[in-house]
């Protein structure tokens, strides 16, 4: 039996049923909503200055449109939309809305937990914090440059929480997927068994009523690793 190679591989999605397509379009779906809901409040009930709101109004807009997109082409099952580009998206549109709009409302710290969230429980824990550190140095390097009426002191302790949550998120995260993979191999390795020791399933399917005890053990093992000696006893074998 072949193990598949996304069970042991860390760069791809935890198992099969977490990254096939309804997750993906249920990921996509939320992504979309957000990024409309943060658009129509943008628009809708504005604050700061016009420039600034036409500026946080235009990102808004193009990330709406770019999570259109990936939804769309989700349902159609293209590969990029498994990998890990959107989220990283969400994390560079978070920093993107402080800047533009000079101020550091919920809507892009929403965008920073989704992306932790979805790096996270999709590709574990290097990713989830990889993706928490760069969120969150983009976010404090927009805060310094566009809100000078924000302390270190204040934007420290906002950095050290995002940063801890993050760090959890990808703590859980990685053992979900651990968790995901080891049902899955054992499926696997339940499914059919391992040639390598020359077990035929079908024998054994065939001889489970028959009554076994210890005394099968020994000469079993010698039939499975084909040791040729006199003490073997080909009845005892259950293979």
């Amino acid at each position: 039996m072949a193990i598949s190679s996304s069970l042991l591989d860390k760069d791809a999605p935890g198992t099969a049923g977490h990254s096939d397509d309804a997750d993906n379009q249920l990921v996509a779906r939320i992504r979309a909503v957000l990024a409309l809901s943060a658009l129509l409040v943008a628009v809708v009930d504005h604050t700061g200055h016009g420039q600034a709101n036409a500026a946080a109004v235009l990102v808004l807009f193009c990330y709406t449109i770019a999570c259109a997109i990936a939804f769309v082409c989700t349902r159609s099952q293209l590969r990029w939309t498994r990998g890990k580009l959107m989220h990283r998206l969400d994390a560079g549109v978070c920093a993107a809305m402080v800047a533009a709009g000079g101020q550091a409302d919920i809507f892009p710290l929403v965008f920073m937990f989704f992306a932790i969230v979805v790096a996270s429980l999709r590709f574990g824990l290097d990713e989830g914090a990889r993706v928490t550190i760069v969120a969150v140095m983009l976010y404090c390097v927009a805060a310094i440059a566009t809100l000078p009426d924000v302390g270190p002191a204040r934007l420290s302790l906002r950095a050290a929480v995002l940063l801890a949550f993050g760090r959890a998120i990808a703590q859980l995260g990685e053992r979900h997927i651990q968790a995901a993979r080891r049902q899955a191999l054992l499926r696997e390795l339940h499914q059919v068994a391992n040639p390598r020791f020359g077990i035929d399933r079908t024998c054994l399917m065939a001889r489970r009523d028959q009554p076994m005890s210890h005394d099968n053990v020994f000469h079993s093992v010698l039939g499975m690793l084909d040791v040729n000696t006199a003490v073997l006893n080909p009845q005892l074998d259950l293979f």
